[in-house]
């Protein structure tokens, strides 16, 4: 029996042309900073829009006090707060016509215990519900030097140089060190994903957007497991020449 490919709205996460980020600090550091910080590190030309109660203003970046002050529905909105409050940010994601997230929160089924992994169960229902593409949780976030777009925590190098090569990986250490081997050696990247939990995108899922993707040549994939192995077959089956 042949296995079908998610209908989720992938290109919004992977290829967005605006973004929304929610739990960034006033103050600076943490998370959601970074993340901010790394969507200008490499060209990223499209709108990025902190969104903050009090702020005015973020590094350089106007604030908006909700999603509904935004000039428009953002493709992707990254979300960077504590687990407990990610569901009701994405119910209003949801709401204001946003098509995916990026979760970097952690504290679901990777916490190991019974409160994360029925978090977990309420994210999924949930993004199946209103159809969304959800990246991590528990992830370092995504970057493509192709197309000049990162919202990541990952260690990449400004001069790291654009290429065929795009990396999925369970593993945000290992993800860092391929960014830091393909600088030094002059290797070209496109994709660096981190996955976190792929408690709605799941592997097969990035596989299947990066074969149809022009700008990638190679998928390396750096896994600890699969969650579905009919579907991760099947996508390489899809991948194979």
């Amino acid at each position: 029996m042949s296995v079908v490919k998610s209908n989720l709205p992938i290109e919004a996460l992977l290829k967005p042309r605006s973004i929304a980020l929610v739990g960034v600090s006033a103050k600076g550091g943490g998370s959601g900073a970074k993340m901010m910080e790394s969507a200008g590190l490499f060209g990223f030309t499209g709108s990025v829009w902190p969104i903050h109660a009090t702020a005015e203003e973020i590094g350089g970046r106007k604030c908006y006090k909700s999603f509904t002050d935004l000039p428009h529905a953002p493709d992707c909105v990254i979300i960077a707060v504590p687990a407990e409050g990610v569901l009701k940010i994405i119910e209003e994601a949801s709401a204001a016509g946003i098509k995916s997230a990026l979760v970097v929160s952690e504290g679901f089924a990777d916490a190991a215990s019974d409160e994360g992994r029925a978090r977990q169960d309420e994210l999924i229902k949930l993004a199946n519900k209103v159809n969304m593409a959800i990246a991590g949780p528990n992830c370092m976030g995504i970057a493509s030097l192709k197309y000049h777009y990162a919202a990541t925590m990952a260690d990449i190098p400004q001069s790291t140089p654009a290429g065929g090569i795009s990396v999925v990986s369970q593993s945000g250490g290992l993800l860092n060190a391929v960014a830091e081997l393909s600088n030094n050696r002059g290797i070209g990247l496109n994709y660096l994903i981190s996955m976190g939990n792929q408690a709605v995108v799941d592997l097969a899922d990035y596989i299947d957007f990066l074969v149809e993707d022009e700008s990638t040549s190679v998928i390396a994939l750096i896994m600890e497991g699969s969650k579905n192995g009919r579907r991760l077959r099947a996508a390489i089956e899809r991948a194979s020449p």
